[in-house]
This record gives structure tokens, sequence and C-alpha cells, in this order.
């Protein structure tokens, strides 16, 4: 293949993106504004259910387990929320963050074949981490619905017909009387747990790829560099091919910039939700194995949690990697058998700007495996003081 339409290639991406109003080429007219708000003020009531069960009832009934089992959606709330608007502020440097990726699809026919191969692995590399995310958000969702059936089915074998909830938790006193003995209310309950899930994966599913496929593409972008440099001084026209490869890492470090200015507050938000959400969920499995209740949903945001932070930064790491490579490259590209000043000055530059990191940012930090385990450490720290505290 000369080329990759990366509308086609990352379609259930850019599908998501759409569903969810948040796809740069989305236009906000009043219909979809109401759609939108109507969706808010439902997810958002649903917000208020949890709470009050974590407030009224889990807490004030030291009910602990519970307490922690309800904080989890209610941190994906916040997240979630975040980031969709942040999706939304951002949309004009996300355009170009695809435009750019689009234009350098394009023009793979003006590469060799070794180049072309190096995208392709790097595309198909975001494709896989797309795919396994809408995996993680899809078993999230089916994980708590088979739960249900076979709780149901469980008691349905022992003669005790009981209504399973999708999640439980404490509503307000005239919907919590009767959810166990009206089939309507039932039902309600059901279907607004079930869609307040289905917005949070859904939302999940637009945010988590983009960084990893963004990453991936300058990686590559990257290792195309670097393979310039091998016969840099071995053949003819060394200024004007300098300046060919000063204009390619001109334009990788615009496109991280870019990166940068639209993810690091999103990634910083997930490198603390995941924090939270892996302790208090592997809290939650752990207690309720001692219980004799095994909450399987709960090892599934765990792993949701590992797997985001993992690869966030590991492909952080790995750019940071890519870059130190250029750097190398360049510095051994054979400037020493040839006296060229005007390249020796280019090569010069080029070593000068190789020397700060090519780095993905969050707020506070660098995206890297020394965050990683940063934040695996915390969340550890913080799980064993819950145990602690549990005992």
């Amino acid at each position: 293949m000369n080329r990759i339409d990366f509308d086609e290639y990352f379609k259930l991406q850019i599908i998501a993106m759409k569903f969810v109003r948040v796809h740069p080429n989305t236009e906000y007219n009043n219909y979809k504004t109401l759609l939108i708000a109507i969706t808010f003020s439902f997810y958002t009531t649903y917000l208020v259910f949890f709470i009050n069960s974590i407030i009224n009832h889990d807490l004030q009934n030291k009910d602990y387990f519970n307490a922690i089992r309800n904080i989890v959606p209610v941190a994906y709330f916040v997240s979630m929320c975040i980031n969709y608007v942040l999706l939304i502020v951002k949309k004009k440097i996300i355009a170009k963050l695809m435009d750019h990726i689009k234009n350098d699809y394009s023009n793979m026919s003006n590469i060799d074949n070794q180049g072309r191969t190096i995208i392709h692995s790097y595309a198909r590399k975001g494709s896989w981490i797309m795919l396994r995310v809408l995996y993680l958000a899809s078993s999230c969702i089916v994980v708590y619905i088979m739960k249900s059936i076979i709780v149901s089915l469980i008691y349905i074998y022992r003669d005790e017909y009981r209504y399973v909830h999708f999640h439980e938790l404490h509503y307000p006193n005239f919907i919590d009387n009767r959810k166990q003995s009206d089939m309507l209310v039932f039902i309600a309950t059901y279907m607004g747990t079930l869609c307040y899930t289905i917005v949070t994966a859904a939302i999940f599913f637009c945010v988590i790829p983009l960084g990893p496929i963004t990453m991936l593409h300058a990686c590559g972008q990257l290792e195309l560099i670097k393979n310039k440099f091998e016969d840099l001084f071995k053949k003819d026209n060394i200024d004007e091919r300098l300046n060919d490869i000063i204009k390619d890492l001109q334009n990788v470090y615009s496109f991280i910039e870019n990166i940068n200015k639209s993810f690091s507050t999103t990634y910083e938000m997930l490198l603390k939700q995941n924090i939270i959400v892996m302790s208090l969920t592997s809290y939650a499995v752990i207690e309720s194995v001692i219980q004799g209740n095994f909450a399987v949903e709960y090892i599934n945001l765990f792993l949701g949690g590992v797997f985001t932070c993992s690869v966030l930064c590991y492909y952080g790491d790995l750019l940071m990697e890519k870059g130190e490579e250029v750097r190398q490259a360049a510095y051994q590209s054979g400037w020493e058998h040839i006296y060229d000043r005007s390249a020796r000055k280019k090569l010069l530059i080029i070593l000068a700007r190789g020397v700060q990191p090519v780095a993905i940012r969050s707020i506070f930090c660098i995206i890297n495996l020394d965050t990683l385990a940063n934040v695996y450490r915390t969340s550890y720290t913080i799980f064993n003081l819950m145990r602690a505290a549990g005992h």
C-alpha cells in the first residue's frame, strides 16, 4: 500500500467521536447542543444518586466496602466529564493533529519501501491500541450485565425471586422502597445505571486511543528521520538533504507540541483517576472475596486502569527514546570525515535541539516509565492505607 486512509484505518475512533459529538468537524447547532445537555443532565442525575448513596447510606452505616465501590463511578464521572469538555475546547488543535497525520499518510508514495513499512508498522500499533481500548470499554459493560443475569439465575435456582440490579446503590427513599417490588422502577434503575456506564465507556473510548495514536505516529516520523542520517555524508547535496531533515524535525517537534497542548490536562486527569481507581478496585476485589461475594466487575476496572496508564507511559517513554536515537544518529552520521562548514553548523543546531528531550507532558510530570512507577507506587500506598484502616 502506497498510502493509508486515516478515516478508514481508525474508523471506529472516528465513529465514536462523531457519536459522542467530540469530533473536530462537529458543528454544534441547537439540536446537538440540546441533545448533549439532556445526556449530561441525566448523567449528572446519576452522579447525585451515587453521592447520595455514599454519604447518606454507606458512610452513615459504616459500610465502607460499598462506599468504596460507589466512589469508583464518581471518579470516572469527574475524569470523563473534564476530558469530554477538553476534547471540545481543544478541537482545533486535535483537528491539526489529525490533518498532520493524514498529510503524512498521503505523502507515503514519495518515500521508499522501508519508510512506508515503518509508517504502516506504527499505524498498525495505533489501530491495535484502539481495538484493545474498545474491547476493554465494552467488556466492562458486558461483565456488569452478565453478573446481574448469572446472579438472577442463581436466585431462581434457589427459588428466591429477586431483582438483581446492574449496580447496587441506595436511591432516595421514594425509589429505594420500590426498586425491589416494582418492575417498572427496577427496569428504570437498571437502564439508568446501564446508560450511565455506556456514556462513561463511550467517552473513555474517545479519549484514550488518541494519545497513543499520535505518539506512535511521531515515533514513526522520528524513525524515518533517523534513517536519513545513515548515509548523509556519503552522497552529494549534503546541504539540501540537511535542510530537508531540519524541516522534517521542525514538523515533528511542532506535532509533538500540539499533542502536549491538546492532552496535557487530559493525561494529568487520567493519571490521578487511575491512581484512585486502581487502589479502590483492588481493595474492593479483596474485600469482596473476604465477604464471600466476588466482585468480578472490579477486576475489569482495575485492569483498565493498569492498561491505560501503562500504554500512555510506555509510548511516552518510547517517544523519548526515538528522540534520543535521532540525536545519536546525527552525531554518528560521519560528519568528522568531511569538512563542510555549513553542514556542520546545521548539524550542530540539530544536536543542540536534540539535548532537550522529545517528551509528552502532563501538567506536573513527563509521561514516561518513571511516572508509571510513581503511579503504581502511589496507588499501592493508598491501597495499603485503606487495608490498614479497615482492620
